[in-house]
């Protein structure tokens, strides 16, 4: 699929952190390549720090530099041609962390980068799912429905561990879990249990439909 990245280089991380392996412990967590997060920086008018430069400035934050690759697919190669002109054509957006907004001296302390260090599947996994059995065309949209419900996944990783924690010192404590804030933390960890399995399972059927032939995509 013919490919447009956008590096955004911003002083926040605004990436969408998700989880593409539904089963194994403790998973990697990435960056999802699909989505970025509109972001006006807190820096107050925080361009006029940018360095003077021919890139266009960014329409998704005010604390970037972007900078765009296009990568392009097995087709020849048009020069009057535009990538989203392609079939197959993605729009990925990555984040490198850029310490500070032009030059040294506009580095504020009481405003430092703030960064997730999540992994990035595009330097570390450039073909995250080899296994996609289905044809070409259909790649770009499935990636985006299944990294949506990766961002799912991880929030409901999230939420039960918090719940999980919270259940926790209830237990350490005097709380007896027959009282009423006993009970109802023990609720409310057993139903975002219940939402972490359920999202899991749609997770793993979407990677299983990718991976199943189909004989009309042949």
């Amino acid at each position: 699929m013919c490919r447009k990245n956008i590096i955004h280089q911003m002083h926040h991380d605004v990436s969408t952190p998700i989880i593409i392996d539904p089963v194994t412990a403790n998973p990697t967590v990435y960056a999802n390549p699909l989505r970025t997060k509109h972001h006006q920086c807190e820096i107050s008018h925080s361009n006029q720090w940018l360095p003077n430069t021919s890139q266009p400035r960014c329409g998704y934050h005010s604390c970037c530099i972007p900078y765009v690759e296009i990568e392009w697919c097995d087709h020849e190669e048009d020069d009057m041609m535009e990538p989203e002109e392609c079939e197959f054509f993605s729009l990925q957006h990555h984040h490198t962390r850029l310490e500070y907004l032009g030059h040294p001296a506009a580095f504020f302390d009481s405003c430092p980068a703030t960064w997730q260090n999540l992994s990035q599947m595009r330097w570390e996994r450039p073909d995250w799912f080899p296994w996609f059995a289905h044809h070409a065309s259909e790649r770009a949209g499935w990636e985006e429905m299944y990294f949506r419900e990766c961002e799912k996944l991880y929030t409901a990783e999230q939420d039960a561990r918090m719940l999980a924690a919270v259940a926790w010192d209830l237990e350490c404590s005097d709380v007896s879990w027959g009282q009423p804030i006993a009970a109802t933390a023990k609720g409310n960890l057993l139903r975002a249990e219940r939402v972490l399995l359920e999202q899991r399972e749609v997770v793993f059927l979407l990677a299983e439909w990718a991976r199943q032939y189909c004989a009309d995509c042949s």
